[in-house]
C-alpha cells in the first residue's frame, strides 16, 4: 500500500520547482495563446491568452458563437475600447461577473506562441521562468499559502504594493492581497494530496458573507444572503457548496488541520462537520452537553474540539470521537463568554459585557485581560500561533490588533478595503475580513514584528 506524500515533502518539491529550473528558458503551457497583432508597433509586451483555463470552465460555444471570437488565429481584431464596451473579453470581464482585474497587459505567465502568432525573446524578459501548471496543481492543495507565495515569488516579479493599514511605530503592516467575490461552482475536492477538480463553469457571486476560515488556499464561507455554506479553493477559484449546514448571521465556522469543515448553528447553538472530500455537515453528539454555546474552537491540532458555555461560565473540551468532556471553569472576572480563539496553549475568550479578551491557560487560569477601554462593542475574535488576537470592533467598523503591553493597533473598513465588516480569519500571516454589505472577502498580508 502506497503511503500519501507528506506535507512537508509536498512543500519541498513544491520550492525545489520553483528554485531548479533553468534560468532565461521559457516552458509553454498546453493551450495559451499570444496575442501579439498590434504589440510590437506600439513597443508593448503582447498578452497571454490562457486558453486552456477557460476551456475546462466552458465549451466552445460560448467565446467562438456567442462572444463572436472566430476560430482562426489572428482573425480577431480585439481592442481594449471593445472590452470596455462589453464586447469581447469585456462580457464577463466586466468588475461584475468576474474581476475586471483579470485582465492585464502585462503576462504574468510567458508562454511558447501558437501558430500564427509571433514572438520577441524581449518580450519575455531576461531570467523568465515558468513552472507548467500541470506540475503545480497537484502540490497546492498541500501547501501552505506562505509556501505557495514562496514560488510564484520565484518565478515573477510582483510591483510591490504600498501598505493599507499600519500605525506609527506600529506592530503590524496590512498589505491587500487578494478580493474574493464569488468563485466557479465545482464538487467536492478529491482526497487529501490529489488534484482538485475543476469548476463547471457557473460563476456565483458572494452576497453577504459573514463568518469565515481560513486555512492555506482553503477559505470557508458562510454566505448569510443565499443561506449556504461554501468551501473556496483560491488557486482554482472554485466554490464548493457544503449540504446539511444552515448558515444564519450568527452562524461560526472553522477549518481543520485535515480541512474538514466545522460549523457551530448560529440558532440552534449545535456544531456540526463536513469533511475535505465533501458530505454533509453531520451534527456533532458532543456539542449539545454544553448548555449555550456562544462560540467554539479547535486546538490540539484539531484534536480537540473547544466550546465555550456561557450560562455555566466555562468551557468544554472535547476530545476525539466518543471523547469524555472536560470542563473548564472561567475565572470571576470574565463577565460573559462570547466568543473564544486559541493560539497555541493559550485561550482568549470574548467579554463582551467588560469590553475586553481574557487570556487563560488551558487549566483556566487568567494571564492578562486585553483591550479593556479600547473596546467598544467587540463582536468577534480570533489569533494567530503568535499569540495575536484580532477583534471585530462595530464602533467605528474598525479590527482592532492587540498585543500585551501596548495601545490597541486600529485597523479601520476603509483600509480594509470593505463596507462593512461580518467576520474575520487568520492564518499564518494572512488576515482575512468579509464585506457582508460589499458581498466579497478581502485577504491581506500581514508584515511587522510577529511577537511582541
Amino acid at each position: 500500500m502506497r503511503r500519501r506524500p507528506s506535507l512537508r515533502a509536498a512543500q519541498a518539491l513544491l520550492l525545489a520547482l520553483a528554485f531548479t529550473l533553468p534560468q532565461g528558458t521559457p516552458f509553454a503551457e498546453y493551450g495559451d495563446v499570444v496575442i501579439n497583432k498590434r504589440s510590437d508597433k506600439e513597443g508593448v509586451r503582447p498578452v497571454i491568452f490562457p486558453h486552456w483555463f477557460h476551456r475546462i470552465r466552458f465549451r466552445c460555444k460560448v467565446c467562438h458563437s456567442e462572444l463572436g471570437f472566430k476560430m482562426r488565429a489572428g482573425a480577431n481584431d480585439v481592442l481594449m475600447t471593445d472590452i470596455v464596451d462589453g464586447k469581447f473579453c469585456g462580457m464577463c470581464h466586466n468588475g461584475s461577473r468576474v474581476g475586471a482585474g483579470a485582465l492585464r497587459a502585462v503576462p504574468l505567465r510567458p508562454a511558447q506562441p501558437a501558430a500564427g502568432h509571433r514572438r520577441r525573446r524581449a518580450d519575455l524578459g531576461a531570467g523568465a521562468v515558468v513552472m507548467p501548471m500541470a506540475a503545480i496543481m497537484p502540490l497546492l492543495r498541500c501547501a501552505t499559502m506562505g509556501t505557495v507565495l514562496a514560488v510564484l515569488g520565484a518565478c515573477v516579479t510582483p510591483t510591490p504594493a504600498p501598505p493599507v493599514a499600519s500605525a506609527p511605530g506600529g506592530v503590524s503592516t496590512l498589505r491587500p492581497w487578494r478580493t474574493l467575490q464569488g468563485g466557479f461552482i465545482a464538487p467536492p475536492g478529491a482526497a487529501f494530496g490529489l488534484p482538485a477538480r475543476p469548476g463547471t463553469g457557473a460563476f456565483v457571486k458572494l452576497l453577504a458573507p459573514t463568518a469565515i476560515a481560513l486555512r492555506g488556499s482553503d477559505v470557508l464561507i458562510a454566505d448569510a444572503g443565499s443561506g449556504r455554506l461554501w468551501r473556496e479553493d483560491m488557486a482554482l477559484n472554485t466554490l464548493t457548496p457544503i449540504a446539511g449546514a444552515p448558515v444564519t448571521p450568527g452562524t461560526l465556522v472553522a477549518i481543520g488541520p485535515d480541512l474538514s469543515a466545522w460549523v457551530l448553528d448560529g440558532i440552534t447553538r449545535r456544531c456540526c462537520a463536513s469533511r475535505a472530500t465533501g458530505g454533509c455537515c453531520r451534527p456533532r453528539r458532543a456539542a449539545p452537553a454544553a448548555a449555550s454555546v456562544a462560540g467554539f474552537a479547535l486546538a490540539d491540532g484539531g484534536a480537540t474540539l473547544l466550546v465555550v458555555d456561557d450560562s455555566l461560565g466555562q468551557w468544554v473540551e472535547f476530545r476525539g470521537a466518543g471523547g469524555l468532556a472536560q470542563p473548564r471553569s472561567l475565572p470571576s472576572d470574565v463577565r460573559s463568554a462570547d466568543g473564544v480563539a486559541v493560539a497555541g496553549d493559550s485561550v482568549f475568550v470574548l467579554d463582551k459585557a467588560r469590553g475586553a479578551v481574557h487570556a487563560l491557560r488551558r487549566d483556566g487560569t487568567l494571564l492578562a485581560t486585553l483591550g479593556e477601554g479600547e473596546l467598544k462593542q467587540p463582536q468577534a475574535v480570533a489569533a494567530d500561533r503568535f499569540a495575536r488576537v484580532f477583534v471585530v470592533d462595530d464602533a467605528g467598523r474598525t479590527v482592532k490588533l492587540l498585543v500585551p503591553g501596548r495601545e490597541a493597533q486600529v485597523f479601520g473598513a476603509e483600509a480594509l478595503g470593505v463596507q462593512q465588516i461580518g467576520g474575520i480569519a487568520v492564518d499564518e500571516r494572512f488576515l482575512a475580513v468579509s464585506d457582508r454589505v460589499g458581498g466579497a472577502v478581502v485577504i491581506h498580508q500581514l508584515a511587522g514584528e510577529a511577537r511582541p
